[in-house]
């Protein structure tokens, strides 16, 4: 039996009934990827950013996370960093890689990044995607495993974006102490050029190692560079000044 209408072939039927077919297929397309009613995963709303943290291209210390967190709106605009020694403004944590510093206080290696309630989200990888409300500027913190944590984004505005990439090579550099006219040594600390030193009342640890020939990262700019010998005694300063490139490995003998 002809199943088309009298008169009506299967190409003029097909033809006719092209609008149709067009939608229903549309429809399962978009139902299949997700993606209608807007809940596509590779869609970003315009109140959203979506964020890609990828792969560094050097090789960086082992990561334990990266910490995204928004700007606090008071009028005091401090964020709470919460420590083994009590919680510290982040108006007294100085900023690494530069030289006027008026008040200062030590992140703690344990630390616990800020206020939970300003914290937008947390990631334990690179090349993983995370979208978060793009209503307030936003401070990137990048942990290290092994280490002090490290402010890579500052107040950095993203309002008007809707993708933003960050590679650790743009924001961070390396440092190696070779330690092979050194004495055996408990820890490696870098500094700003102006720190009293690891013995000190007012001394601000910017990074830390704990053995020679270990890479350690940092924001780019001018560092001095200590060790704490493994006897006990004073910590030495084996570099007034060295310079820290974004990108590139300073070698320290």
């Amino acid at each position: 039996m002809n199943k088309f209408p009298p008169n009506l072939n299967c190409s003029r039927f097909i033809k006719s009934h092209a609008i149709v077919f067009s939608c229903i297929g549309l429809f399962i397309l978009k139902f299949a990827s997700g993606s209608i009613f807007g809940i596509s995963s590779d869609e970003v709303s315009s109140n959203e950013v979506e964020i890609l943290f990828k792969k560094p291209i050097e090789t960086f210390p082992e990561m334990q996370k990266i910490v995204i967190a928004k700007i606090c709106e008071s009028k005091s605009d401090l964020e709470i960093v919460e420590s083994d020694s009590g919680a510290i403004p982040k108006k007294g944590i100085a900023k690494p890689g530069t030289a006027e510093k008026k008040s200062k206080a030590p992140i703690e290696k344990n630390s616990s990044l800020i206020n939970p309630k300003k914290i937008l989200a947390t990631i334990n990888g690179y090349d993983k995607k995370v979208k978060i409300a793009n209503n307030c500027p936003i401070n990137i913190w990048w942990f290290p495993k092994e280490g002090l944590p490290v402010l890579i984004r500052e107040n950095f505005p993203i309002a008007k974006l809707k993708k933003l990439e960050i590679v650790l090579d743009e924001f961070l550099g390396l440092v190696e102490v070779d330690g092979r006219n050194q004495p055996r040594c408990s820890r490696i600390v870098l500094t700003e050029t102006d720190d009293p030193g690891p013995d000190e009342k007012n001394h601000v640890p910017q990074q830390t190692a704990k053995d020679y020939r270990e890479l350690i990262a940092v924001r780019e700019g001018f560092y001095a560079v200590w060790i704490i010998p493994d006897n006990g005694s004073r910590a030495q300063k084996i570099a007034d000044r060295i310079r820290v490139q974004s990108g590139k490995k300073t070698t320290v003998e």
